[in-house]
């Protein structure tokens, strides 16, 4: 007898997924809002980047909870300042999971790390510098950390491999933009086993991605920009369903288009729940955060 696919059904009635959902991949802070249509908003502006012109909205947290109610989302890993992450746990509780936007300035990369990497004031830059400004992040509850490099660091870099080895102590999730370079993922998932290592971007099926998939219990792929057709179908085919998590890239893209790529995919519907939402949430629970993930933490002298 054939599964009745209730998500497909929710998303062609235009009703929001009853499923458990959890965006592991979105900007509230250094990205805003990308709208089509110039709104109205008190903090509009205008971002020239490559001879474009976009027209950016920031919503408040009111209009992002609507938004995710609307389609059925119930947490998102938020990527932001951290007083912004405070803030909005504080004001919505249970429904954001706090990343630490990329500790450390340029010293991790060939070139500054983006928007990130500015953000700071001052930024972090030696081994005992990030380390504590991990450890400040996670008293405030964050269990996780969003990485801009272009390609993956090797742990010979005094400062990548504090932030690894704090990292791995206290099981955070890493997300990277990409990592390109997956023999050198592979090695650092081994060595650093407690850490669970996402892969930001998709894009397209990508098979040189397949082996470390496969072979690394603690490595993911997020279904983020997956857009070519049939490439979730084949990550499905050749690595799993449980190795994908849901991830939107919003607010600099839509909640709905990734959401949509997953309800009409040619998967099975308990395939489309681990995606959605089931995965994350095996991810946290095996590192002991999801009840302690985005609420505050007493600071370690406070414990001693």
């Amino acid at each position: 007898m054939k599964t009745k696919d209730a998500i497909l059904e929710n998303v062609m009635n235009g009703r929001p997924i009853s499923d458990l959902v959890i965006d592991c991949h979105t900007h509230y802070d250094g990205f805003p809002f990308y709208s089509l249509i110039a709104k109205p908003y008190e903090k509009q502006l205008v971002f020239h980047q490559n001879a474009f012109e976009w027209i950016f909205y920031h919503p408040g947290l009111r209009e992002l909870i609507r938004c995710m109610d609307s389609l059925g989302i119930n947490k998102i890993c938020m990527f932001a300042e951290p007083d912004v992450c405070v803030k909005s746990v504080k004001k919505c509780p249970g429904r954001f999971l706090p990343f630490i936007t990329a500790p450390g300035r340029d010293i991790l990369n060939d070139i500054t790390l983006g928007v990130y990497g500015m953000l700071r004031k001052p930024p972090a830059s030696t081994p005992d510098e990030i380390e504590e400004e991990l450890q400040r992040d996670y008293d405030l509850g964050f269990r996780g950390i969003k990485l801009w490099w272009s390609k993956v660091r090797t742990p010979d870099i005094p400062q990548y491999a504090r932030l690894l080895e704090f990292s791995n102590k206290h099981k955070f999730v890493i997300v990277n933009h990409n990592w390109i370079d997956y023999k050198i993922l592979s090695e650092i998932a081994s060595s650093y086993p407690n850490i669970a290592f996402i892969m930001g971007h998709g894009l397209m099926f990508d098979k040189e991605a397949v082996p470390v998939l496969q072979e690394r219990e603690n490595v993911f792929q997020s279904t983020t920009n997956l857009c070519v057709r049939e490439s979730l179908e084949m990550y499905v085919k050749n690595v799993g369903a449980d190795k994908l998590v849901f991830g939107s890239d919003a607010l600099l893209h839509s909640f709905a288009f990734t959401l949509g790529n997953i309800a009409y995919a040619k998967i099975s519907y308990k395939d489309k729940c681990k995606i959605l939402g089931l995965n994350m949430k095996k991810i946290i629970l095996d590192r002991g955060h999801w009840e302690t993930w985005g609420f505050h933490q007493e600071s370690t002298s406070q414990q001693k």
